[in-house]
């Protein structure tokens, strides 16, 4: 029997002869089932590592065995944000990713989208990635530096830029001093035009 006798949890690994003809049977399904024409073996989803037996039969009852062995996938911990999530243009972002924990022995790689922003490698405790800036969707990826087996952690984080309101002119008219009562000869505040969903305050001497 030859192929990949080693796969992760969950997926799949293809297994042949040189002798054509046969069929293929698992003995322990717990760990592993394959397909009885294919060779195909696909590991059950499990916490931790495990071996089972993989059988090619001919018709002539002549068999071979193989043992395949399973690995477990990293563990999951949880990402979040410290901050806020979202900042408004031209301030800074406060927008700090974490993951919950980490695993020794395995690397964790922070993605905006598909792209590779940073990796840490698991320390047994949380994991700080940083105040990030660029906006869009951030992930973290587990990966076992020996296994190689991945998983992608807990939820998502999305960075975004708010913009800034508008600019319009605020003029005055009329002005200087003003008999008390007299509110019709009181200085006229406008604003020389606004946006859909933004509340405008005014303010005097800045309070």
């Amino acid at each position: 029997i030859t192929g990949t006798l080693e796969v992760c949890s969950g997926a799949t690994t293809s297994l042949s002869d040189g002798v054509t003809g046969g069929t293929w049977s698992s003995s322990t399904p717990a760990v592993a089932v394959v397909g009885s024409a294919t060779g195909i073996v696909t590991a059950q989803v499990l916490g931790f590592v495990a071996t089972g037996t993989i059988n090619y039969t001919l018709p002539d009852a002549c068999s071979v065995s193989a043992p395949v062995t399973v690995d477990p996938l990293p563990q999951y911990f949880i990402v979040s944000v410290h901050g806020n999530a979202s900042y408004c243009a031209g301030s800074p972002s406060t927008a700090d990713i974490r993951l919950s924990g980490s695993t020794p022995g395995v690397t964790y790689t922070l993605l905006l989208g598909a792209s590779t922003i940073s990796s840490l490698p698991g320390t047994g405790g949380p994991l700080d990635f940083g105040v990030q800036t660029a906006t869009g969707t951030y992930t973290i990826v587990a990966s076992n530096n020996v296994t190689h087996c991945s998983q992608t952690m807990i939820g998502n984080e999305v960075v975004a830029v708010n913009p800034v309101p508008l600019a319009f002119p605020v003029s005055v008219t009329g002005g200087g001093t003003y008999c008390a009562g007299d509110v019709g000869s009181a200085p006229d505040v406008t604003l020389g035009g606004s946006e859909s969903g933004v509340n405008y305050q005014l303010y005097l001497n800045g309070v």
